[in-house]
This record gives structure tokens, C-alpha cells and sequence, in this order.
């Protein structure tokens, strides 16, 4: 096999975002970095002086950080008590301004600000609320994940967008200090799609590949896939391609049928890594304190596999399996194990009833550690526990209906703290041994 490497229209004013002068959403064009940003009015805004206000009188003297936020998005509300810090440690100097989407459900960043008010959990910041997918921002602004940071200078400048952990006060500092300086990094804004030209024939060409692999490094530009896509892009051929994934996420694809079911941070745990294979995933750094930009070039990839029509998806990820044991010098197999684990176990059926949720749901509090489950598959709740917690947990309650489940985890891997919150609900955890497979990359 070839292997090649190289390093609705919407009318602005029955929006709560609208433009001085009104006009259609989709006739709005992004901005580019060192533009002037035009004056919207931010129509909603909780727990500030005014209620709404112009962007001129945000930045007004200020730089000013529009933190995009939802309510699902656990990181966003993880970083709130950090963005807060930072606005007190620069004062009026700074202004970080969470712009919270209520997406389709309307009333939703309301409720979550009024829930927590008076508690510990309390919003720190004052937030602007805007609603619906296609909104001026999303236009202004284009970006594909939350939380993302639009930094705007005390000239009305847009300066550029980030991921959260740009936000730091290395960063702040040289913004204020200078009209020049560049962020390191901005967000990626280019998403590939199934249809589109990825690592073969970026150019054209009168030979179309049929058969073949390659591989590249990070490439800044795009934006993670978060899986290999297995697509047929011609009557002809089957394209596999992966954006910027680390190893980990290609041969859980690889091995998908030993994963079935299992959530990602369970599949992390089957996954047995050589300690002389240096590549990591994003789990085992603290991102917060690790630079980002040289974390991505050294652990993330691209990957293409074009094979011609016929081959089955197994077929597909053999052959995926074959491509990356042989760049990454690893022998991959799937190998049963007895494993020192912790199981879940049901002691009480009358004490966690039927989910009265139609629909599920999960907000996360502040340390990311304690979820309020609503609705949810029990597969989710234990991919969380295998967030928390060490060893492997294995789920043996047999429940099968969605659950409602409340757990304020304070701390990581305290299993005397967990086991008694969930022994409130009819729940606890066991330490066994049981006998799983497990898939082990070696080095070779």
C-alpha cells in the first residue's frame, strides 16, 4: 500500500443580537482579523448595569472578550470562576462578557442564571443571551465548538478567536500592551465535509487515486473531525479520512467492534498503551497548563484512506489498523484480560424510578467533577464515573430505562465519597475482577 507522509432567512431585528441598520443574517459577511466590528446591540444581558447595550459601549476604554458559552457545554461553565478571577485581577481594564445561546430552546440561559443565583454556584459574570442556531454572531464570528473567545480591542479591532485556553494573562498583558500583537493561536474555522477534498487531490490532477494512504501532521486550519468518517465518495471508491485526532481515536475506529457501546472514556480505559509510545491524548495533560499549540503538532494527525468500492467497513478498519501499526512502529491487538475493576451494582429498585425526562440532559457543576443527570442512558452515567474514578467501572445493574440522577462529586477518585451518594439511590460500586477485552498497542 502507498503511504506517503508529509511533515432560514432571519430577519437581525426579531433577534436578540440586531445590527443598527437591519438586514438578513445570511447577507453578513465574516471578519476578518484587524476589522471593525460593527456596532450590534446585545438586546439581553443578566446581572449587568444595563440591560442591553451597543458593542461600542462594551469596549468602550477596554478590551473586551466575548466568552461564547451554552448551557450543555461542560467546559464553558467549568471556566467561569477563571474568567472571573481574571476580569478581578485586570479590572476596567478588561471586560469578559459570556454570550450565552439558548439554541432552540428559549428560556434556557434565563434558567440556568436564576437556578443558581444565591448559591455557591452562583454566575460570576454578567451574560448576554442570544437565541437560535444562525444567529449575527455566528456570522461575524464563524466557529464550530464552545467555549470560543471573539477579543475585541478598545478601538472596536476584531483581534482574532480562540479556544479558552488562550485566555490567560500572558495573553491579556500583551494584548493591552500592543495594538500588533498577534494570539498565538486562533481557533480553526474550517471544517472538512464528506464531499470535500481533503489530503489527496487538494490539487487537480488527471489521475485520480484509487488506492492509497497518507499521512500529515496537525494542520492548523481545520477543525478535528472528533472520528474517523468512513464515506463512499464516488461509485468508484470508499474514503476514510481523520482531522487532527490523536493515535487513540484512530484505532478506537480501528476497533470499533470490540468498543461497541462502550463511551469514550470507557473505551480509553480498554485501550492499553506501551509507555514508550509517546503520543497522548488529551486526557493524560493538564491542557491548562501545557502549550496547546505544541501539544497539537506533536500528538495530532491526518489521515486519508482511499480503497476502491467493495470493501466492507471491517475490511476498512483492518486495513486503518495496518496503516497506523505500521507509521507508529506498534503491534495492535485485541487480547481477553482479567482486569482488577469496580462494578455497579443495583441494591435498591425503589430508589431510582423512571426518568421523567422525555429527553436527556446534563449540566455540570463548577469543578467538573459533579454531574445533575436528566434523562440519561446509563452508558453516559458510567462513562462519567470512568472519568472520576480508577480502575475501570463495568456497569452490572441491568437498568435499561433512562435515569435521573443528582451526584455533587467533590473530589477525584474518592470512591467513599461516591459510594455513599449513590447508595442513596439504590446504587453502588463493587471491586471485582472480571474479564474484558482489551486492545494493546505495543511497541515494536
Amino acid at each position: 500500500m502507498m503511504r506517503i507522509l508529509t511533515l432560514s432567512l432571519v430577519i437581525i431585528c426579531q433577534l436578540n443580537i440586531v445590527y443598527s441598520q437591519p438586514k438578513t443574517i445570511d447577507s453578513i459577511r465574516p471578519l476578518k482579523v484587524g476589522d471593525k466590528v460593527p456596532d450590534i446591540v446585545l438586546n439581553e444581558i443578566l446581572n449587568y448595569n444595563v440591560s442591553s447595550a451597543k458593542l461600542s459601549d462594551l469596549y468602550k476604554n477596554k478590551l473586551l472578550i466575548l466568552d461564547l458559552w451554552s448551557t450543555w457545554c461542560s467546559i464553558c461553565i467549568a471556566e467561569f470562576p477563571r474568567m472571573k478571577s481574571l476580569q478581578d485581577h485586570f479590572g476596567d481594564k478588561i471586560l469578559i462578557m459570556p454570550v450565552g445561546n439558548d439554541g432552540e430552546e428559549k428560556g434556557a440561559i434565563q434558567n440556568f442564571v436564576s437556578k443558581r443565583k444565591g448559591t455557591s454556584r452562583e454566575m460570576p459574570l454578567p451574560t448576554a443571551i442570544i437565541v437560535g442556531q444562525n444567529t449575527v454572531l455566528q456570522q461575524l464570528f464563524p466557529h464550530s465548538g464552545l467555549p470560543a473567545e471573539v477579543w475585541i480591542d478598545s478601538n472596536g479591532i476584531y483581534r482574532g478567536i480562540t479556544s479558552n485556553l488562550y485566555v490567560t494573562v500572558e495573553n491579556i498583558e500583551k494584548m493591552l500592551m500592543s495594538n500588533n500583537y498577534r494570539i498565538p493561536l486562533s481557533m480553526p474555522q474550517n471544517r472538512i465535509k464528506t464531499t470535500d477534498r481533503f489530503l489527496f487531490d487538494r490539487e487537480d490532477s488527471t489521475n485520480v487515486i484509487i488506492y492509497g494512504s497518507l499521512f500529515t501532521n496537525y494542520i492548523d486550519s481545520l477543525k478535528m473531525s472528533g472520528t474517523p468518517v468512513i464515506v463512499k465518495s464516488d461509485p468508484n471508491r470508499i474514503r476514510v479520512f481523520g482531522v487532527n485526532l490523536n493515535i487513540i481515536q484512530y484505532y478506537k475506529k480501528g476497533y470499533a467492534n470490540v468498543l461497541t457501546k462502550l463511551g469514550s472514556n470507557t473505551q480509553r480505559k480498554v485501550i492499553l498503551k506501551d509507555a514508550d509510545i509517546r503520543y497522548r491524548d488529551e486526557f493524560s495533560v493538564n491542557l491548562l497548563k501545557t502549550d496547546f499549540q505544541q501539544f497539537c503538532a506533536e500528538n495530532l494527525f491526518c489521515y486519508e484512506l482511499i480503497l476502491p468500492a467493495g470493501y466492507d467497513s471491517r475490511q476498512v478498519n483492518k486495513i486503518l489498523i495496518q496503516d497506523f501499526d505500521r507509521y507508529f512502529g506498534v503491534n495492535s491487538y485485541v487480547e481477553e484480560q482479567t482486569i482488577n475493576c469496580y462494578v455497579l451494582v443495583r441494591t435498591n429498585k425503589n430508589k431510582l424510578p423512571k426518568s421523567l425526562f422525555s429527553s436527556g440532559a446534563s449540566e455540570p457543576y463548577d469543578n467538573m467533577l459533579g454531574f445533575n443527570f436528566r434523562g440519561a442512558e446509563m452508558e453516559n452515567f458510567i462513562d462519567h464515573l470512568n472519568y472520576v474514578l480508577d480502575p475501570l467501572i463495568l456497569d452490572e445493574t441491568g437498568i435499561t430505562t433512562k435515569i435521573d440522577l443528582d451526584l455533587p462529586i467533590k473530589k477525584k477518585n474518592d470512591i467513599n465519597e461516591i459510594n455513599q451518594l449513590l447508595m442513596e439511590k439504590g446504587l453502588q460500586l463493587k471491586e471485582a475482577k472480571r474479564k474484558i477485552n482489551v486492545i494493546v498497542l505495543k511497541k515494536k
